[in-house]
Formats: structure tokens, sequence, C-alpha cells
């Protein structure tokens, strides 16, 4: 790709993923807590989380954007995972899905939702996508007010899954 940075908020950078960041994933992945609303509700395995940064770096690589690490300007420390790619990974769907996850110390400081915001815009403006979308847990209050401040509308709850589903579209967002 050439591209360090992925994209740029104006706090933070979105920069792509390196073998070099497996402690970090493993870290993000590993942690019971940050889990507990993401995925199937609890930890990865050491593998798991591998295999979680080889598919943002093989992204990256494939697509020239997508997946990587928040971080912070003014000091460079990691705030966590923002993620951007195609729905199912399927380069011919025309739905994108959006997935951040802030590490614990950073919790409640906007860092979710200035992320959010970039990315969507970039994602209906730079690619191929004509709507991203991101699911929360109902419970998760937090996440659930992200999305609506970023400009994801609410569509729809899916009980199989226990998610909210939030969309934003070209031609409607912004």
């Amino acid at each position: 790709m050439g591209r360090k940075y992925l994209l740029e908020t104006n706090r933070l950078i979105l920069r792509q993923c390196t073998p070099d960041d497996l402690a970090i994933f493993e870290e993000i992945f590993g942690d019971g807590e940050m889990m507990r609303h993401f995925g199937e509700c609890k930890p990865l395995s050491a593998a798991e989380a591998r295999a979680w940064l080889d598919s943002c770096i093989r992204h990256c690589d494939l697509h020239g954007w997508g997946p990587g690490l928040l971080v912070r300007k003014s000091d460079g420390e990691i705030v966590g995972l923002g993620v951007l790619t195609y729905m199912l990974h399927d380069p011919d769907s025309e739905e994108g899905d959006l997935i951040y996850m802030i590490r614990k110390p950073f919790w409640g400081e906007g860092f979710a939702t200035e992320f959010a915001r970039v990315a969507i815009e970039y994602i209906l403006d730079e690619t191929p996508i004509k709507r991203v979308v991101a699911t929360a847990m109902p419970e998760n209050k937090a996440s659930n007010r992200v999305l609506e401040k970023a400009g994801m509308r609410f569509s729809d709850y899916n009980l199989e899954t226990n998610r909210n589903r939030f969309v934003a579209e070209t031609g409607s967002f912004g």
C-alpha cells in the first residue's frame, strides 16, 4: 500500500497494522471487559488475535484502505482498533462494516465517536461502498450513543445476535 496512515481525525491517526502489533491485538482481544460486548462476548485466544491482525493487514494490502490502530497524535499512544472493511470481507459488497475497540484507559474521551464520524465519511466518499453498517448490543448504551452521535441511524434489532443495527448511506450521511 505504501501509506503508513489510513485516515486522520483531529486527535487520532488510523495507521496500518504490521506484524509487530501482535502484542496490542492480544491485549485488546484478550481483555474480558472490552470483549463483553463484542463478537461472542468472550476474550479471544492469542491465535484468534493473530488471525484478526493477519486479516487487518491482508485487507489493507488488497484494497489500500481498511482496519488499523488508532494512535493519539499528541503522544503516539495506541488508543484502540478502528476497523473499516467490506461487509463479510466481500469486495463485491456495497456494504461496509464499521467496528471500533477503544482501550479502557481511553473510554469516555470521545475517541470512538471521532473515529466513527471520519471513518464513515471516508468509506462513503472514497470507496465503492454505498452503506456503512455497525452493530451494538442494546445494553451497551455508550456504543449505541457513539453510533448515533457519529451520524448513523438505527435500522433494526436482531434478536438472534442481540444487536442493534445502525446504518449510514451515501446521500443521507453528513
